[in-house]
């Protein structure tokens, strides 16, 4: 089996090692049918998808892996505690990151290879590039491991101050690390975008920017683009330093950037309060990629922890859903914010000890096929450009033109000049 590179496939988290959430715009081949498969615990990480094979974890400790056109069972692969990561495809190996340890699985079989200690490793999905695997670790730290499973280097971040003045603690660290152009970029306990050579680990800049390590970067023509609680920053990829700042009133915990030709889209949870109370709306931005000036806005009925992938001229968006708001998986047109089709989402987790509710998988498309895992531990597959398949249909419907849609509360949309 052969690992395609490129957007026809969905190899790791965002699409590829630069987090860039790109797809590709081919409609789903001849035949395909729209498929789910039912895991025995929530899945809260994203599907990846190479090799004619859809790979994706869940919170029973479970990696399976899938026929990607028809969901057909082909193995899986056990391991001591919940995964909620993505997993990383590379030259017929899988790797996770889970139960403290990096491990490495034969993607024909489903045996394990090796596995390596790394600490508790959050929620952080390996990047793998130039025969060396990135991941966050315990301790504050970013390890890189060769393909035989030796560590080759390690680097710690400082620590998380809950207040400020108080001491520093240590935790693992969540980032998915980027790669390009030799170097590794990921954002630190501390709230530091990082870059480091990739070969040996060494501090090339670190730029404090107020993140939370739950979020990662995506790197588009030379600049690094990153969401903070009530920012989006431009990054020059090369110094750090700061291209442009946009300030807006959502909080980015999660969400990674989408880039796309001259767009960076991104989505979070609107901060403001409504009534007194925390705002269960989420928002997205289409921002242009130079200058930061804002294109677009969307403001949904649901918060987003998930973060959007784009490609064809669509983007691909999955709400969180709340209490007030069912969760939506919605194709919105790149251009104009404006929404193609929406489809009412399962956001509870299955009767029993899963404190899962709310989607945070985000939406993996390869070959035209668009990939994404509920907490009630289904993962559906559906034709991209449409939707279709994602089940219940009865509640699913696309927006006829003129009508508000169901998933929007408003738009705000402004225009480049």
């Amino acid at each position: 089996m052969s690992i395609p590179q490129g957007r026809a496939a969905a190899a790791m988290y965002r699409g590829g090692p630069d987090r860039c959430g790109v797809t590709g715009s081919a409609a789903a081949a001849d035949g395909f049918v729209p498929w789910r498969f039912k895991a025995t615990g929530p899945i809260k990480g994203s599907p990846a998808v190479a090799g004619g094979v859809a790979y994706v974890c869940s919170l029973d400790g479970v990696l399976y892996a899938l026929d990607a056109m028809t969901g057909r069972f082909r193995w899986r692969y056990q391991t001591r505690t919940g995964l909620d990561s993505t997993p990383a495809v590379a030259d017929e190996v899988v790797y996770i990151g889970g139960d403290g340890h990096l491990h490495a699985i034969d993607a024909r079989t489903g045996r394990r290879r090796w596995r390596f200690p790394i600490g508790d490793s959050l929620a952080s999905s390996p990047a793998v590039a130039d025969g060396l695997i990135y991941v966050g670790a315990g301790d504050c730290r970013m390890v890189a491991v060769d393909t035989s499973g030796t560590l080759r280097w390690e680097f710690t971040t400082d620590g998380f101050s809950i207040l400020p003045g108080s001491p520093p603690q240590l935790r693992g660290t969540g980032s998915s690390p980027a790669f390009d152009q030799g170097t590794v970029y990921f954002v630190g306990v501390d709230g530091c975008v990082y870059a480091l050579a990739a070969s040996t680990g060494k501090l090339r800049w670190s730029t404090p920017v107020g993140g939370s390590d739950r979020s990662s970067v995506a790197i588009h023509g030379g600049t690094l683009f990153v969401g903070a609680p009530g920012s989006l920053f431009a990054l020059d990829a090369g110094s750090g330093e700061e291209r442009w700042v946009q300030h807006v009133a959502t909080t980015f915990d999660y969400a990674v950037p989408a880039v796309a030709d001259d767009t960076v889209y991104i989505a979070g949870r609107h901060s403001q309060l409504q009534n007194g109370t925390p705002s269960t709306e989420g928002d997205v931005y289409a921002f242009d990629t130079t200058t930061g000036r804002r294109r677009w806005q969307v403001t949904t009925a649901s918060w987003i922890e998930a973060s959007p992938a784009v490609g064809g001229g669509l983007l691909y968006l999955a709400t969180r859903g709340s209490s007030t708001g069912p969760a939506v998986l919605a194709i919105l047109d790149a251009t104009t914010g404006e929404l193609r089709w929406e489809r009412q989402a399962d956001f509870r987790s299955a009767p029993g000890a899963w404190p899962a509710d709310g989607i945070r998988s985000s939406p993996a498309v390869a070959n035209g096929v668009l990939y994404l895992g509920y907490p009630n531990g289904y993962l559906y597959a559906c034709r991209a450009e449409i939707g279709a398949g994602i089940v219940p249909p009865d509640r699913s419907r696309r927006v006829p033109s003129g009508k508000e849609p169901g998933i929007l509360r408003r738009i705000r949309r402004r225009l480049l000049g």
